[in-house]
C-alpha cells in the first residue's frame, strides 16, 4: 500500500468480484431476457471496486505522481457468451462478475472478466481503457502510474485478440442503403465524465434490433438476423457523445455468418465542439483508424526553416507547384502613366555665319539683336556688332 493524501491506497490488488442478488422481473427486458447493458454495467462496477480506483477515480488520481483529474475512458469492449440464448436463463440466479487486470500499455489498461450465473460460467469479456487527464471535453492521454503497471498480466487474453481482430475489418462508414434509425442522446445517458456512458451504445444497438423486428418494411435479411439469439457484442468508441446530440444508428448485414454491423453517427456539430461523424461502431469487425497527419517541419527563430542535416542534402526534395498569382485589376485611365513625350520647340544648333554677309539674314539678326538688348551690342561707330558666342555647357 502507499499513502495518498490522508488515506492509504492498496495498489497490490489485481482481482475483484462484484455480486448481484438473484435476478427478478425488474432485471429482464421485454423478451424476458437479461439485457447486455446490465452486463456492461456490472463489468464497470467490478473494476471500480478495486481499492486503487474508487468512485469518481478519487484513489486513481492520488497515485504517484498525483494527478487529481486522472481518470479512465473506454476505448473498446466486448462480451462473449458460452452459447446463444443463455441470457434468457438468468431469472432467479445470482450474477457474479469477476475482474482482473490484463495487459498494460503506456497509456492503456486492459480489464478481463468472467461472468457466472451462480456457479455456472455463462460468458467472458474484456475492456480496453485509456488513462486521461484534464477537464471534461478536453481530456488528453497520460501515462499509466507505475504502481498499476506492476499489476499487468504476463499472458495475452484471447478475448482481446478476438476483439481487435474482429473490429479491425469493420468499415469506417456504413454501406449505402443501410437501415437507419434516428436518435437523440439524453441527459440520463451521461455519466460523471459529462458524456454518454459506455453502456449507452449497446442499448442503442438493442433498440435498433427491436425496431427492425417491428418494422414490416425492413429488409427480410435484416429482420431474420435481428430475430436471432445473441452470442457476442463488440463495441468500439471513437468520439464522445453529449446530451442533445442528434445522431443516427445505421444497421447493415455483416460479411460474417450471422453478423449484424451497426454504426452510431452524429449528424450535426454540438455546442461543445463535437463535429459530425462516427461515434462508435459495433458488430463483428473493427473500424479503420484514421491516419495520423504528417508532422510539420520544425522552424527556427523568426520563422526560418532550420538547416537540413548532412544526410538530408542528398535526398531529393519534391518541388511544390505554386499557384499562379491572380491577375491585377485594370487601372483607371486617369491613373495610367503616360509615355514621356519629346519636348516640343527644342532649339537646334545652327552654324554660326559671319555678320558681314548681307541680305535678308543680316537684317533678321539685327532686329533680333535690337529686340534682345540692342544697345549693348552696338559698335562705337553705331553699327550693330555681332553677339558674343555662348559657352558650351
Amino acid at each position: 500500500s502507499m499513502a495518498g493524501g490522508t488515506e492509504s491506497i492498496d495498489v497490490t490488488v489485481r482481482e475483484r468480484e462484484y455480486r448481484v442478488q438473484a435476478l427478478n422481473q425488474q432485471d429482464l427486458d421485454r423478451n424476458f431476457s437479461l439485457a447486455t447493458t446490465h452486463l456492461f454495467k456490472w463489468m464497470q462496477a467490478a473494476r471500480m471496486d478495486m481499492p486503487w480506483m474508487q468512485p469518481g477515480y478519487r484513489a486513481f488520481g492520488l497515485l504517484d505522481p498525483p494527478l487529481p483529474s486522472r481518470r479512465l475512458l473506454v476505448a473498446s469492449q466486448m462480451v462473449r457468451l458460452v452459447h446463444p440464448g443463455v441470457l434468457a436463463e438468468a431469472a432467479g440466479d445470482e450474477v457474479v462478475t469477476r475482474c482482473e487486470v490484463g495487459s498494460v500499455g503506456r497509456t492503456s489498461i486492459e480489464f478481463r472478466y468472467r461472468i457466472f450465473f451462480g456457479e455456472r460460467l455463462v460468458g467472458s469479456g474484456c475492456t480496453t481503457m485509456v488513462v486521461v487527464a484534464g477537464e471534461p471535453g478536453r481530456l488528453k492521454a497520460t501515462p499509466v502510474p507505475e504502481a498499476v503497471r506492476a499489476l499487468a498480466s504476463s499472458s495475452e487474453g484471447d478475448d482481446r485478440t478476438l476483439l481487435l481482430t474482429t473490429l479491425e475489418g469493420l468499415p469506417k462508414e456504413a454501406p449505402e442503403g443501410a437501415y437507419t434509425l434516428p436518435l437523440v442522446v439524453r441527459y440520463s445517458d451521461e455519466d460523471v465524465n459529462k458524456h454518454a456512458n459506455h453502456s449507452a451504445l449497446p442499448r442503442y444497438f438493442e433498440d435498433a434490433k427491436e425496431a427492425i423486428l417491428a418494422d414490416q418494411g425492413a429488409p427480410a435479411a435484416l429482420r431474420e438476423l435481428a430475430g436471432q439469439q445473441l452470442e457476442a457484442v463488440m463495441v468500439g468508441y471513437s468520439s464522445e457523445a453529449r446530451a442533445e446530440d442528434r445522431c443516427e444508428v445505421r444497421v447493415a448485414r455483416g460479411f460474417g455468418e450471422g453478423a449484424l454491423d451497426l454504426w452510431v453517427v452524429r449528424l450535426a456539430p454540438n455546442r461543445w465542439g463535437g463535429q459530425p461523424g462516427l461515434l462508435g461502431p459495433g458488430g463483428r469487425r473493427r473500424w479503420q483508424r484514421p491516419k495520423r497527419r504528417p508532422r510539420r517541419r520544425r522552424r527556427g527563430p523568426r520563422g526560418r526553416r532550420r538547416e537540413p542535416t548532412l544526410e538530408n542534402w542528398a535526398r531529393p526534395r519534391p518541388q511544390r507547384s505554386q499557384p499562379a498569382p491572380p491577375p491585377a485589376p485594370p487601372r483607371s485611365s486617369a491613373l495610367r502613366r503616360r509615355p514621356r513625350q519629346r519636348r516640343r520647340g527644342r532649339r537646334r544648333r545652327r552654324r554660326r555665319r559671319p555678320w558681314r554677309r548681307g541680305g535678308r539674314r543680316r537684317g533678321l539678326r539685327q532686329r533680333r539683336g535690337r529686340r534682345r538688348g540692342g544697345a549693348r551690342h552696338r559698335a562705337p561707330d553705331g553699327r550693330p556688332a555681332p553677339r558674343p558666342r555662348r559657352r558650351r555647357r
